[in-house]
């Protein structure tokens, strides 16, 4: 990651326009999660083509089905990426107050980065499902969560020590662990007690491990962030060496009207 985000690298490929990283991140959450939006996008314009039949036949009309699948993947894929740049500038409004020392721009794109590279594991773990069905839940409630957050903390390694002060470099990660991680368990709490308490839907074994390792998976990743916070509070408590002018290691001259040649 420190490779990746050197000064040099991003230099060169920051440079490319931002259109063009936004519909790559755009392709990015559409991999991610590409069996369930193809499968929704199918089941939704099923639903529509049969309610709308005997319109389409009394007007001659055909619904040219992949087509209208097609449109619905990439308006998704799309919605997804305006929220992801939404959140990340959400964050960059939450984080500026620690006195970061990096501009706006650049903080957005190194974790623009990140999420792309995030979301291509999780479509390569994603392949999987078009062959297994029956272990997407699982692999989801392993992964679903714990790919990003590894990868977010990972790169928070090499940002923090360029970026952010080292009195300051514990809190900007409690801060943001508690937010990222408190919404991800909250999410999986609620699903594993609507799932299992109220709906008592019939689900198969995987299944119901796939809903209770869920929020089991959050409340371990919580486990980590915290072993890591006390990390970087040892870090965060060692006092800065103050930064030394290069004029002020010379001796002063204390010769008088030296440039007259005295």
């Amino acid at each position: 990651m420190k490779f990746l985000f050197q000064d040099k690298i991003i230099g060169k490929i920051n440079k490319i326009p931002t259109f063009f990283w936004f519909l790559l991140l755009a392709a990015a959450e559409f991999f991610a999660d590409a069996y369930s939006s193809l499968f929704s996008a199918k089941t939704n314009v099923a639903e529509m083509a049969a309610q709308y039949e005997n319109l389409f036949s009394e007007a001659e009309l055909t619904l040219n089905q992949p087509v209208i699948i097609a449109i619905a993947c990439v308006f998704s894929a799309l919605i997804s990426a305006l929220i992801c740049e939404l959140l990340i500038r959400v964050a960059f409004a939450v984080v500026r107050r620690f006195a970061l020392n990096v501009q706006k721009n650049d903080f957005c794109f190194r974790v623009r980065l990140v999420i792309i590279i995030a979301d291509v594991i999780l479509g390569l773990i994603g392949i999987v499902y078009f062959f297994y069905p029956s272990v997407m839940g699982l692999l989801k409630a392993l992964f679903e969560v714990t790919v990003p957050a590894l990868l977010l903390g990972w790169f928070y390694e090499d940002f923090r020590e360029r970026f952010v002060p080292r009195q300051n470099q514990a809190r900007v990660f409690s801060l943001v662990a508690e937010i990222y991680l408190g919404i991800y368990f909250a999410l999986r709490a609620l699903d594993l007690i609507l799932t299992l308490g109220f709906y008592r839907t019939a689900l198969s074994t995987l299944d119901t491990v796939a809903v209770i390792a869920a929020p089991v998976v959050v409340l371990a990743l919580g486990g980590v962030a915290i072993l890591w916070y006390f990390r970087l509070k040892k870090i965060s408590s060692v006092p800065e060496e103050p930064t030394i002018d290069e004029n002020d290691e010379k001796p002063k001259d204390d010769t008088i009207f030296k440039d007259f040649g005295f």
